[in-house]
């Protein structure tokens, strides 16, 4: 009897160090998932960015040479140019369009009077990139 005790606590052991063995050997496993795939993402954001720069540096270049004289700034913009002659409504000091207060501005907040428009202030465009400083 107590070989049998002797033995069985043997295999006790024996099953106890199997499982700590294969739930170490699966941890190992998964944080060297976790850490391929964190770095991964890190290559994958590296490369994304590196797109994005390469395409807007293109859209640059592109939109400089649209853009590089008086001429073919009128031949980009011509609908609009068209549009501006063309209708007799349209009065150089009066561009000012009623905006048509919507469910989707009332749901956002957006009462009759924030659309009222300030005349002493300036609304501007501009990108921020080095080339434009």
């Amino acid at each position: 009897m107590k070989d049998f005790l002797n033995s069985q606590d043997f295999n006790i052991a024996l099953l106890s160090a199997l499982i700590t063995v294969f739930i170490s050997a699966v941890t190992y496993f998964i944080f060297r998932t976790l850490r391929k795939t964190k770095y991964d993402e890190k290559e994958r954001r590296i490369q994304m960015e590196q797109m994005r720069s390469s395409l807007e540096h293109e859209f640059y270049k592109l939109n400089d040479r649209l853009m590089m004289n008086e001429a073919r700034w009128r031949d980009v913009n011509h609908l609009f140019l068209r549009r501006e002659l063309e209708d007799e409504n349209i009065k150089t000091n009066d561009t000012q369009k009623a905006v048509h207060l919507n469910n989707f501005l009332k749901s956002n907040g957006i009462n009759e009077k924030d659309l009222e428009v300030e005349k002493e202030f300036v609304f501007v465009l501009t990108p921020f990139h080095e080339q434009f400083f």
